[in-house]
């Protein structure tokens, strides 16, 4: 019981934080131990850090949002990179690569259905422009933001979908331009 219990989620103080602060009350009230995890979130939410996230100036989501659409096709991008430049490096390795870029381009957009336009802008991009240098949140945090999402607290933000949803809703659609 020991090792389920260090991965209880805080519920209480989740529900305490949207405005709902009696579960948080009875669970304290009743004495019951409340590990370290616990005790971070509850500090945070008595500093006043367990709120709604905000999106950033031009910024169309919450990346530690995971498990929407968008976080499904940037992997599907990912991937599709990562497979053309070990096709590439290994054409280079049996000789020359000289000329076969377009083919091996075409050949792996059409594999991992991703636009053309899309894998070869994300190919050329450089490393320095795809970091992002920001201050990430604290861990209670993200976590309090992900439960909201998770529970649909998050109405203005897209909702989760499932790898098995993705696949098949991109079957449906076909490759996406970004």
């Amino acid at each position: 019981m020991t090792g389920l219990r260090s991965i209880y989620e805080p519920v209480e103080v989740y529900l305490a934080a949207v405005g709902d602060p009696e579960p948080l009350a009875r669970r304290i009230e009743s004495g019951a131990h409340m590990d370290t995890w616990e005790r971070e979130t509850l500090a945070c939410f008595l500093r006043g850090e367990l709120i709604p996230p905000r999106r950033g100036k031009g910024e169309k989501r919450i990346p530690h949002l995971g498990n929407v659409e968008a976080d499904h096709r940037q992997r599907d991008l990912q991937n599709a990179t990562l497979h053309f430049r070990e096709i590439m490096s290994s054409l280079e390795v049996a000789g020359s690569k000289y000329g076969k870029r377009d083919e091996v381009l075409r050949y792996v957009a059409e594999l991992h259905k991703v636009n053309l336009e899309t894998l070869d802008n994300n190919i050329r991009r450089s490393k320095a422009a795809k970091s992002s240098s920001f201050d990430p949140p604290r861990i209670a945090v993200v976590l309090f933001h992900q439960w909201m999402h998770r529970t649909g607290r998050l109405l203005d933000y897209e909702p989760r979908i499932s790898v098995l949803d993705w696949l098949i809703l991109k079957d449906q659609k076909g490759p996406r331009r970004r």
